[in-house]
């Protein structure tokens, strides 16, 4: 995986601005720390999963954290049932286990909760969040990156880059792998700057908005 440290230091390198983010997929806020270590002010997690939004609600301090329970698709107003992982919901997705189950046999799926999709577009403008606020976009989504990508055509214009979980595998039955998201990026003006993968061949990637000289400075 891609540390952060070594993310944060390639994007001040290139004078992209990283104090504010948001983190798509919270579950527990694990990476809280060292985005503050490395000069994050403001983060907005996005977590899918009621009860864990409601717990990292009454944990992280306001308001440099900002805490909102959406499952973000593509569409709004989607009801569908959100399957619940047993590793304290860290792999829990819209989609079912495919590869998943073979390459992690000791994590299952305990439950689902019947739960409505949004956008994440539909997300700032009912919070009354400026499209512009945030800079860096993180996605920890199970597969579902492309779809909230796909959601966030108002926002992603303002976004100059985006760390992604990508799989060359189908982990998750049915999502999307990491050509595809690839494709979509670059049509999107942004190009893969790195990328890390586990032995099970799935992990990170960084990718950048391609700035003009006149946007570098």
């Amino acid at each position: 995986m891609l540390p952060i440290s070594s993310i944060f230091n390639e994007l001040k390198r290139r004078n992209i601005p990283c104090t504010d983010i948001m983190h798509l997929g919270a579950n527990l806020a694990q990476g809280r720390q060292e985005y503050r270590d490395n000069g994050v002010k403001d983060i907005l997690w996005v977590e899918a999963i009621p009860e864990l939004a409601r717990h990292l609600s009454s944990v992280l301090s306001k308001p440099s954290d900002t805490v909102l329970q959406a499952v973000l698709s593509d569409t709004t107003g989607q009801v569908i049932n959100f399957n619940i992982a047993s590793n304290r919901g860290m792999s829990s997705s819209v989609f079912e286990f495919k590869e998943h189950t073979k390459k992690y046999p000791h994590i299952s799926m305990e439950g689902q909760i019947s739960l409505s999709t949004t956008t994440l577009d539909d997300v700032f403008t009912s919070n009354q969040i400026e499209y512009n606020k945030y800079t860096v976009m993180i996605m920890d989504l199970q597969g579902s990156e492309l779809r909230a990508l796909r959601g966030a055509s108002k926002i992603l214009p303002h976004i100059f880059a985006v760390i992604a979980e990508v799989s060359c595998v189908e982990l998750y039955k049915d999502a999307p792998l990491e050509c595809d998201i690839d494709r979509y990026m670059a049509e999107q003006g942004f190009s893969k700057l790195m990328a890390s993968y586990t032995e099970y061949q799935w992990g990170e990637a960084l990718y950048v908005r391609e700035r003009g000289e006149d946007e570098a400075s």
